[in-house]
This record gives structure tokens, sequence and C-alpha cells, in this order.
């Protein structure tokens, strides 16, 4: 007996259901205008999961750029267009003023229950998202990221409950003294600790990380880590003594991926394919 296919509507209706459990997701990427390959890729394929979408940029280069190519692929200029928001007005991009006014910019919203925020060289799988963030309250002030080394690279999710306690303080966490590279993360450990949050690490049920966002990270190990989480397997790396963050062990489920290489639009692509099994 031929066993019949799944009927599309029910389908349909499990994929709301499961995202009614989780609570809708903003999905705010702090980005440079003109727009990058990356943020185009981005926008051609994972932020369009997203329950509600925000590109945050600066106010003085989108100014400065109205007449620039915004994208190549019409689908996607549509997309970045559409869902633009001038949220500051640094002169430069500098780490920590687009991590300030993502925050302030999301806090200020209301119709949505997790802040993911998350640079534009990056890849996330939604559907494995909601699953973590579905065993968590939004109205509990709870943020999560990759914690291991006192910093939050490239991504970080903040429940609506986190974003009313961060909104009060968000204005008083200056950097100081700190080179260009790690001065938002600096900031922004300095605001959580404001506002009595606690980064915590996303982990699965066994303690393994759910993120991999550090962007020392190499093509290579990132690649064995997209084949590992590809099928559904846990992946360790021995790494290198002078790099900690970039060793440890993965979860099958792990759903967020940040590092360098992900500057190249066509690896964008080729994780969000990999791992939506296309």
């Amino acid at each position: 007996m031929t066993p019949r296919k799944p009927n599309r509507l029910w389908l349909c209706l499990a994929t709301l259901l499961a995202a009614a459990d989780t609570g809708r997701i903003l999905c705010v990427v702090p980005s440079r205008w003109p727009p990058s390959r990356s943020l185009e890729a981005v926008a051609s394929t994972w932020l369009k999961d997203c329950d509600q979408t925000t590109i945050a940029v600066s106010g003085r280069q989108y100014n400065a750029s109205r007449g620039a190519t915004v994208a190549r692929r019409k689908s996607a200029r549509k997309f970045i267009t559409r869902n633009v928001a001038v949220t500051h007005d640094g002169a430069g991009f500098t780490p920590w003023l687009p991590i300030r006014a993502a925050i302030e910019y999301a806090a200020a919203r209301r119709g949505f229950d997790w802040l993911a925020m998350v640079e534009d060289d990056s890849v996330l799988h939604l559907k494995r998202l909601r699953a973590f963030l579905g065993r968590f309250a939004s109205s509990d002030p709870l943020t999560f990221g990759q914690c291991a080394c006192d910093r939050s690279p490239g991504m970080h999710f903040f429940s609506r409950a986190a974003l009313d306690r961060l909104r009060p303080v968000v204005g008083t966490c200056e950097p100081g003294r700190y080179k260009a590279q790690s001065a938002g993360d600096v900031a922004l450990l300095k605001c959580l600790d404001r506002a009595n949050l606690t980064c915590t690490p996303a982990v699965d049920a066994r303690g393994d990380a759910l993120i991999s966002a550090m962007r020392s990270q190499r093509k290579p190990q990132m690649l064995r880590l997209l084949e590992a989480t590809r099928a559904g397997r846990r992946h360790c790396e021995a790494g290198k003594p002078s790099e900690p963050c970039t060793k440890g062990c993965w979860g099958g489920g792990a759903f967020g991926f940040h590092g360098k290489p992900l500057k190249n639009h066509f690896l964008v692509t080729h994780f969000y394919r990999a791992l939506a099994g296309k």
C-alpha cells in the first residue's frame, strides 16, 4: 500500500501552531548602507523566515548613498527596501552604536515576543530556533548567546521581558577604551550587568552548544560543523589553545552560525540551502 503524502493544509497549520507556541520573533540586523552582498544573501534566505524584520542602518550612511544600488536581485532589493529602518546617526560603522540602536528600536515596539539581533554575516535556522525558544517564556527576563568567552559575538537573543529591563540602561553602556573589534561586546555585557541580566549559553539537553558565533572561525571548521548539523549529528572541534571559543562540542540541533567566512554571500546561501535540505 502506497503511503499517503502529508496534507499541505495540515503542514501549514502545524507550522503556525509551532510559531504560536514559541511566540513571534523580531529579527533585527544592524548593517551598513548601501547593503553588502552578504546582506543581500541573508535577505534572500533565512531573514524571510522571521515574523518581523528590520534592517537597522545609520542615517548618515543612508542619506549619503540614496542613489546606490540596493541589491542585484530584484526580490532581495524589494525585501531590503521594505524593511530598512534608520535607527541611529553614526558617521561611521562603530561596533556599539548599531547594537545600542537595535535594542532601543526593538524595545520601543510591541507585537513580538523575542528579539533576534543578528549580524549580516550569519545564518539562522528559524525552525530550530523556535524549538529552542519554545522551552522558555518570553515573560521571563532571558538573554541567550555564545557566552563562554564573556562575549556575545554575531548574534544574541532577548525575551520581551529582558528588553524591558535593558531599555532604561542601554544609553549608559558606552564601551570606553577598547579596541574597535570588541567594543560592542564589552558594552553589551556592561548593559546586561546593569539590567541585572545574565548571558545564558544556548545549549541542548546534553550541554552542547547550539550557536557557533565566533568571527575567528575558519571556513573548513564551519563546513565540518555544517555537515554534522545537516545530518543532526553532534560535532566536536579541538580548536587552538589561543582561541578557546573555537573549540568544544555543538549539538545536532545547532541553529545559529556566524563567522568571517559568511561574509561570502555564496556561502550564506550554501548554508541556508544545506540546512533546509535543498
